[in-house]
């Protein structure tokens, strides 16, 4: 049985880091396409600087930036949760054990970011620490929500594949997974799309001028 409280704090923080994924996807376009003359309100100096790290290699992975990839994985997580209660999968337990090794890849990830950040670069994005931040905290609830060891969490995922497949909770949990894959890339890249869109058109508007 999951705890109720903790849920409910892992569900504020995502919608936390995900309206903070949201405005990084509009701060890098904004950053790389318009140019502006004005400095966004993060850069406080010449390591507090937002905007150049928002230009710099760290910025993108495989011509993507970061914070879309960071986007889509906030709307992914979101996604899964939700399907699982519209479908009434009634897999619970499951769900929320793959979400915790998934958090902990995010967690992973966010540890390399800032490290490019932070010793590479030696700039600190303040909204990009916020997210690492939260990000955390969203594992420390999943972690609590499940009210179970490592040791436990492991185990539920390996009882799916050992010593013989769980095809009927795999399958339940593929739906939702793959539902939530295809949304959440579809949303979060339609947002890139439309912020790409929308700063290049400012741009030809003050060409034009």
């Amino acid at each position: 049985m999951l705890e109720s409280k903790w849920v409910l704090l892992l569900m504020i923080f995502l919608f936390g880091g995900l309206a903070n994924s949201i405005y990084l996807t509009y701060h890098h376009y904004r950053t790389n396409i318009l140019h502006p003359p004005t400095k966004s309100f993060c850069v406080i100096s010449e390591t507090i600087d937002c905007d150049r790290v928002a230009i710099s290699v760290g910025s993108k992975l495989v011509g993507v930036p970061v914070a879309t990839l960071g986007m889509f994985s906030h709307f992914f997580l979101l996604l899964y949760i939700l399907s699982e209660c519209v479908l009434k999968l009634g897999i619970q337990n499951e769900l929320y054990c793959s979400i915790y090794v998934i958090l902990l890849m995010m967690v992973l990830f966010c540890a390399y970011e800032a490290f490019v950040s932070f010793v590479i670069l030696r700039l600190v994005c303040i909204m990009c620490t916020v997210l690492y931040v939260t990000v955390a905290l969203m594992l420390v609830s999943c972690k609590q929500a499940l009210a179970m060891s490592h040791g436990e969490i492991f185990g539920v995922l390996y009882k799916l594949f050992f010593p013989s497949l769980s095809w009927a909770i795999l399958r339940e949990g593929l739906t939702a997974m793959i539902t939530a894959v295809v949304f959440s890339g579809i949303i979060a890249f339609a947002v890139d799309y439309g912020f790409r869109i929308h700063f290049r058109k400012k741009v030809a508007e003050q060409a034009t001028k």
